[in-house]
């Protein structure tokens, strides 16, 4: 113990010097700066090595930034991200879209080929030599096309339906037939043909790769409901998107004064009516078809009037030249030749595209002719018809 008239030694000394200096809180100051040189050291090495990670990201992403962006052109143009007045806009896929700044050229040098397919050049030089790859010699400079190199992949894959499904297909939209979408392609130049054929016929075209689109109005027998959603099972493998086309009033179609005084569907069983069917698989048969359950009768409870017909025209023109009496068909070809209309209900006939064509001129330019004030009249003179909603995004079946 020391007493006041002892001499310090060493050890009190130091005692004297940290514990008479320092109080209670003086220490509990300096324990709060130790601690929190201790948290700002680790922090400088935690934030050091993120960083050393971002920068090595960084670098790799760089290096196989052309990688990234020839895959992500598969994906380009294939999400719908939604419409304005009635035309989609492409995106590349959200995952990839930092690395897709340049699209893949149209026509592909050795080097941008090797790394589209992910291969070595000198595999390249050795597919060329053997002829088992598309390519071509412009100038002494070898090139290859990129929609054929696409063909040949989906040839060589192990999917019997992937060549028509990425082959550019003709021109032509097939399916059921429409007068306003007839007029506007004649009108609107995009140098399209229609193929007149039934909804169900236009989707086994669209689905073999005949077709860019198909026109359809397949109404749901259970539900009454033109549900697009339904036709994923009907397109196994195809990346779609249906469009509304038009509203259109659906009814019987009669000789001038309705000699027969037919007022509903269940009238069509009177003695001696004939009825103008169409083909099987049409939506018009289909909705027929439902109008008749609707009413407990069936097709076979009608008399025919000749074979099924395969348009809305052909209807109408059997019961202005006499060789029927009724028939379901839309108002516009009863008013177009002067036939008396009973309207049942109104139905929405839409326009199923191939995702990959509908970015095309052609049904670009169809599309920008049915946004126009010419098209709104022509319908509203046709008669049956509501466009306020055509070109609206009705069901975008991304695979």
């Amino acid at each position: 113990m020391w007493t006041p008239g002892m001499r310090a030694g060493p050890a009190d000394a130091s005692h004297d010097a940290l514990g008479g200096a320092l109080s209670r809180p003086d220490l509990r100051r300096v324990a709060r700066v130790a601690r929190l040189l201790i948290f700002s050291v680790t922090a400088c090495l935690f934030y050091g090595n993120l960083l050393h990670n971002l920068q090595y990201r960084r670098n790799y992403g760089e290096l196989h930034k052309k990688t990234w962006a020839n895959e992500a052109s598969w994906y380009e143009a294939y999400d719908c991200c939604g419409h304005s007045q009635g035309l989609y806009r492409s995106v590349a896929s959200p995952r990839r879209s930092d690395m897709s700044t340049h699209a893949v050229p149209d026509l592909m040098t050795v080097t941008e080929v090797a790394d589209y397919l992910r291969i070595r050049e000198r595999t390249v030089y050795e597919l060329v030599r053997t002829q088992r790859i598309p390519s071509c010699k412009l100038s002494g400079k070898l090139l290859f096309p990129k929609r054929l190199i696409e063909l040949w992949v989906a040839q060589s894959a192990d999917y019997p339906m992937a060549a028509a499904h990425l082959s550019s297909p003709p021109p032509v939209i097939a399916g059921s037939h429409d007068l306003l979408l007839d007029w506007s392609v004649r009108e609107s130049g995009c140098e399209l043909a229609i193929m007149v054929g039934g909804s169900t016929a236009g989707m086994h075209r669209l689905l073999a790769g005949q077709a860019v689109a198909c026109g359809l109005h397949l109404i749901d027998p259970a539900t009454g409901e033109y549900d697009a959603r339904s036709l994923t099972g009907s397109l196994p493998g195809l990346d779609f998107v249906v469009i509304e086309w038009a509203r259109r009033q659906q009814g019987l179609v009669l000789p001038p004064g309705n000699p027969a005084r037919i007022r509903s569907v269940a009238d069509l069983k009177k003695r001696g009516i004939r009825v103008a069917t169409r083909q099987p698989g049409s939506g018009t048969a289909l909705l027929l078809a439902k109008l008749l359950g609707e009413a407990r009768l069936s097709i076979d409870d009608l008399k025919g009037a000749g074979r099924p017909l395969s348009s809305h025209t052909d209807v109408a023109d059997a019961i202005r030249q006499g060789k029927a009496d009724a028939g379901l068909a839309i108002e516009a070809v009863a008013r177009e030749q002067g036939l008396d209309f009973l309207p049942l209900l109104w139905e929405r006939y839409d326009l199923v595209v191939r995702r990959m064509e509908f970015f095309e001129p052609p049904l670009q330019r169809l599309f920008a002719f049915a946004r126009t004030e010419l098209f709104r009249e022509h319908a509203k003179s046709l008669g049956g018809y509501d466009v306020a909603k055509t070109g609206e995004v009705i069901f975008n079946a991304r695979r």
